[in-house]
């Protein structure tokens, strides 16, 4: 009698966990079936930058030839307005739209530009892409954020992670941390009901200084110039000497290189995934690098070897020193409004440039051979005047 009387809290325990976990079951179910059934849209508007930028895209979609995708790099550094002046004054007709984002990796930049492209503009000619190729990271300090909650749907998550495994040289432990850094905002995806409510009254996500902000670049056709305090700016006015020290190191590694070594399969099907969106709207993708002292490699081995036809690159400090000049420059990272006028009228020139060749191209190229040949005459035509040697 003693014996039996001892299971009965052991019987309720169990009772009580299995309550627990069928409960748990049960809402996990709910939700993600409630989820499934709403009405989402492809970018949530409680979103800061992205959201206004979104929406300000959709009402004056048809209006533009050239849209820009990338970091802050691209946010804050280039100035549609003044892009399009230069260009029109070479002749070239461009209405140009700034989709950079701060902060941005480069797994949510291609997947922001396949959301956006789904509903192309009916001129669209260009679409620039920062380039920015990486090993899949994302923080684990920002899975909680509403903008690694939005992107992370199924399929967006199984790509990611695909992504994020099959690189050939990221440690098994970084691949543990970066596919986490990817499920957990999945989950979050998955339960976040909140979702709906956001899309009718998305001012309740947003507060009165992002509404302001978003006020500002949207005059600017989505361009914010760094006219405020950046993070690292104190750092970078104290430090100098150590960042014209790195400025020399990348412009000798720059007359150094030779971009020979063969490229993983793994990169060269991304950029192919962005490449191919990109030509599906009928537009030509151009691939951009920034004035960063970060060393940007295999992008340029992509271009030389012939496997992207596009690319205008500034983070050479031999070709472009007045993008490094510390007068120019927010921190290590970043131009100021001054610097960011001079790439943007440096990125039109070599837009024009880069027209131009391939205007010749197409007038003296029979036929038959003048997909081939586009290639490789553009591109050396492409690099001479990207290099200053026009």
């Amino acid at each position: 009698m003693e014996l039996e009387t001892d299971k009965k809290p052991l019987r309720q325990s169990s009772q009580q966990l299995r309550a627990v976990v069928i409960s748990v079951i049960s809402f996990v179910m709910i939700v993600g079936l409630l989820h499934k059934g709403l009405d989402s849209p492809i970018i949530p508007a409680n979103l800061p930058i992205i959201s206004p930028k979104y929406a300000y895209y959709q009402a004056h979609k048809d209006e533009y030839t050239a849209l820009f995708f990338g970091s802050s790099r691209i946010y804050h550094q280039v100035d549609p307005l003044t892009f399009d002046a230069v260009a029109a004054k070479a002749g070239i007709n461009v209405r140009s739209f700034n989709f950079g984002i701060s902060g941005l990796k480069p797994l949510q930049n291609y997947v922001l530009m396949r959301d956006v492209l789904k509903d192309p503009p009916a001129r669209l000619k260009w679409v620039f892409i920062e380039d920015a190729i990486d090993r899949g990271s994302a923080p684990i300090d920002e899975v909680r954020s509403a903008r690694a909650i939005y992107w992370h749907s199924w399929e967006n998550t199984k790509f990611a992670i695909a992504f994020v495994l099959s690189h050939p040289y990221t440690p098994l432990l970084k691949k543990i941390e970066y596919t986490l850094g990817h499920l957990i905002p999945f989950v979050y995806h998955q339960m976040n009901l909140g979702s709906a409510i956001a899309q009718y009254q998305p001012n309740l996500h947003i507060s009165a200084e992002d509404r302001a902000i978003a006020a500002q670049f949207l005059s600017r056709a989505g361009y914010r110039p760094i006219d405020f305090k950046m993070p690292k700016e104190q750092y970078f006015l104290e430090n100098v000497a150590a960042y014209q020290q790195e400025v020399e190191q990348l412009a000798e590694r720059k007359r150094q290189e030779d971009y020979q070594d063969a490229l993983t399969q793994h990169t060269l099907s991304y950029l192919n995934k962005i490449v191919t969106t990109v030509e599906a709207t009928d537009a030509q993708p151009v691939f951009v690098v920034a004035p960063t002292t970060v060393y940007q490699e295999t992008i340029h081995r992509a271009f030389y070897q012939g496997k992207i036809e596009h690319l205008l690159t500034f983070n050479d400090p031999n070709l472009f020193p007045e993008l490094f000049e510390p007068v120019s420059r927010k921190d290590w990272d970043h131009l100021n409004p001054q610097g960011a006028e001079a790439f943007t009228r440096l990125l039109a020139e070599a837009l024009v440039a880069q027209e131009e060749a391939q205007f010749i191209v197409a007038e003296t190229t029979p036929m038959p051979a003048r997909r081939n040949n586009r290639q490789k005459t553009s591109s050396k035509r492409v690099g001479k005047s990207n290099a200053r040697e026009r």
